[in-house]
């Protein structure tokens, strides 16, 4: 990130706020649900304070708040996702030009001998998986990665709060769940490696191909 600007990292603070109030969107909506609950789980008590017939109008009732408030919530989460997704997706493709700048002004800056070392036609080619990998670390996963672990932490919290028992027999799962998606991640950069790897052998074999014709 030291290639931002002042004012990209004034964005990609509000950009943080933004997916900070976007990741509480699921907590939010887990209160609103639990209300709703709490209110229509004693129907002894809401047929006595209401009556039968007034049981009714009473549930259409709370089902009506309960949708307002869930509209509402996801509303703000749609406007603040939008938000901070666009932020970091801009500040991190601005800033992948420049490091593409950067590697051009140095590439232009070395010696004849330093290119008799390197493959010239390779360079290209490298330059811009290290720019995809770069935008991808510097753009809008950093943000996602933030906003689904204030949400995940939030959705903790309030479960925690509202049956700690039942949340904690849940919470044995998480490990299992975690050495699944390390599996799964590493095999897919298993993958991946094994593709770039193809992709500079075919390319290595073009240019050898094209060398021959000229």
């Amino acid at each position: 990130l030291s290639y931002s600007t002042a004012n990209e990292r004034w964005l990609m603070i509000f950009g943080i706020l933004m997916a900070t109030v976007s990741g509480l969107g699921i907590p939010a909506w887990l209160v609103l649900l639990n209300k709703s609950l709490d209110e229509l789980s004693n129907l002894a008590t809401l047929v006595g304070r209401v009556g039968a017939d007034g049981l009714m109008e009473l549930v259409q009732e709370e089902l009506k708040d309960l949708c307002i408030a869930f509209a509402v919530v996801g509303l703000v989460s749609l406007v603040t996702g939008t938000l901070y997704v666009s932020i970091w997706t801009y500040t991190g493709e601005k800033q992948a030009l420049r490091i593409q700048s950067q590697f051009v002004r140095s590439s232009i800056n070395q010696d004849a001998a330093w290119f008799d070392k390197n493959d010239r036609e390779a360079l290209p080619t490298k330059m811009g998986t290290a720019l995809v990998h770069i935008n991808n670390a510097i753009g809008r996963h950093v943000a996602d990665v933030y906003s689904n672990a204030v949400s995940a932490i939030g959705c903790l919290v309030v479960a925690l709060l509202l049956n700690a028992a039942l949340s904690l027999v849940i919470l044995c799962v998480v490990p299992i769940a975690i050495i699944i998606m390390a599996l799964v991640n590493m095999f897919i950069r298993r993958v991946k490696t094994r593709a770039n790897i193809e992709i500079s052998k075919a390319g290595g074999i073009a240019t050898e191909t094209l060398s021959g014709i000229k």
